[in-house]
């Protein structure tokens, strides 16, 4: 297989041809590090799954890294949950890694098809889960994308744990910028969501979100945008399993309820501690409905311990006009409460949504990858949200390019989206650069300054809460000495989307 072949973009150009030591048979899915391919390795006739990094990622350095985290990861893993990796390696400039080849469908597609699982295979599939997370974590691996898209079943429930592309390897140097949330966030942790600390107590979170779509048929927070659902994440409490399932065993539904825990103290500590729960959650049942018995009129006695009649003979209870009055004003301050929460208007705010600057300056540029290559981009193409590229290019006296905009009023800001990169690959060039860190600039608050990745898709900065009306954005293209500023690159932004919600 010649190596033109090998860097179309097309899967199907794979099929029924020869990678190195495989020949490929079909293509079985894909992911956000690569295509994955049934294939047959040669000599062992052994069927793998082969996964192979495109072309366009292999150039980035930190999409390699990942790649080569992801097999090294596994490979330090053995454990009958978790997929076995038996090869890694590059082919004519492509990375691959082969891996153990499993014969069943997604947890993610089995929970659609047949939309509702019982509670004992509901266990039985978590204990699965859970015993691999806890052989990960114990060799310092944290997987850091538990989903049910993640999890392969085999027929008879046998479970694998996969799609190791962004785990973190406790004792290797660190791929991930600082405040930088990685993972989906469906599932994802509320300390994930803010790009803060990630460890084995994360995935616990994401087991806990697969428990509740296993018995629900979908995960606890859904929203129109990966931010809105973030914003839940940290802040909405899920419903209880009670609500969306009646017949839900009590201890199942308590066990999700410490798995989704907001804060760590509160949530399981480690996989153990959760193995231990969900080995006592099928003994119990949710209960029956029982009727009510109305005792007979005839006999009202309340009798102790030791049967003897203690019936009440003494005279009617008197109740005072004072006792009266006061139960009477306690009824008038509920009714005037309630009225006032039905009554009153509702705010104009709303909830959390994406909120534009009126205006917006700064060096202006070419727009490359449109058709003519000279379009001209304003710092007002940054907020336009066409995803169109804009490129601000770095002046004379400063390293970072400067864009300053402004709301119509005060805004509370949550977070924000950066998405740099070209409009399609054809338009790449090593004319530009992408930014390396962005810094926020607010009247009366410090810098904030965040790190970036080398990456096209977008990338989301959680900023908790800043309250602003104008501000300035600076993209760092990463050099400080002359030499380095004497090079810089025009630097390549395609969309920037502030999170929030109007302040009056």
């Amino acid at each position: 297989m010649d190596k033109a072949a090998i860097k179309t973009t097309e899967p199907d150009a794979f099929t029924q041809h020869r990678f190195g030591g495989y020949t490929i048979v079909e293509h079985i899915g894909k992911g956000g590090m690569g295509d994955v391919y049934r294939a047959v390795q040669s000599g062992l006739e052994r069927v793998v799954a082969l996964k192979i990094l495109p072309s366009l990622l292999a150039r980035s350095a930190e999409f390699s890294e990942r790649f080569f985290t992801e097999a090294y990861a596994i490979s330090r893993l053995q454990h009958q949950n978790i997929v076995t990796i038996y090869d890694y390696g590059d082919e004519n400039g492509q990375k691959f890694i082969a891996m153990q080849y499993i014969q069943g469908t997604t947890l993610s597609k089995l929970i659609r098809d047949e939309k509702k699982l019982d509670y004992d295979r509901i266990i039985a599939i978590t204990k699965q889960i859970c015993r691999g997370l806890k052989y990960a974590h114990q060799n310092e691996i944290v997987h850091r994308d538990i989903k049910s898209g993640n999890i392969m079943v085999e027929p008879g429930d046998k479970v694998f744990i996969s799609d190791f592309g962004i785990a973190k390897v406790i004792d290797a140097p660190s791929i991930t910028t600082t405040g930088m949330a990685m993972g989906t966030p469906e599932y994802m942790a509320p300390e994930q969501c803010e790009g803060g600390l990630v460890d084995g107590q994360s995935d616990i979170y994401g087991l806990g979100i697969i428990i509740y779509e296993m018995v629900t048929g979908r995960p606890p927070f859904l929203a129109d945008t990966p931010l809105a659902v973030a914003y839940k994440q940290v802040h909405e409490t899920p419903p209880l399993l009670g609500k969306k399932a009646a017949d839900v065993p009590p201890r199942l539904e308590l066990i999700v309820a410490k798995c989704l825990k907001k804060s760590k103290a509160d949530r399981y500590q480690n996989a153990d501690e959760l193995l231990r729960d969900l080995d006592s959650a099928h003994f119990d049942a949710a209960p029956e409905a029982v009727p009510v018995k109305t005792p007979a009129p005839s006999d009202l006695r309340i009798t102790d311990r030791r049967g003897k009649d203690r019936r009440y003979t003494g005279e009617p209870m008197a109740v005072s006009r004072g006792y009266l009055w006061g139960i009477l004003g306690l009824f008038a301050i509920v009714l005037g409460t309630l009225a006032f929460l039905l009554l009153r208007p509702a705010p104009a705010g709303g909830g959390l949504r994406w909120v534009v600057p009126r205006s917006a300056s700064g060096p202006a540029g070419s727009a490359p990858g449109s058709e003519s290559g000279t379009a001209v981009a304003s710092a007002a193409n940054l907020f336009d949200g066409k995803r169109s590229t804009a490129w601000v290019a770095p002046s004379a006296s400063k390293e970072d390019a400067e864009i300053e905009f402004a709301f119509p009023g005060k805004v509370m800001i949550t977070g924000m989206v950066i998405e740099a990169g070209f409009q399609s690959p054809e338009a790449s060039t090593s004319a530009y650069a992408y930014p390396k860190s962005i810094t926020l600039e607010a009247d009366g608050r410090k810098p904030i300054r965040l790190a970036l990745s080398e990456t096209d898709g977008p990338q989301y900065l959680a900023l908790g809460g800043i309250l602003l009306e104008k501000g300035k954005l600076r993209f760092g293209s990463g050099g400080t000495s002359a030499a380095s500023a004497a090079a810089a690159k025009p630097v390549i932004v395609r969309e920037v989307r502030f999170l929030g919600l109007p302040y009056e």
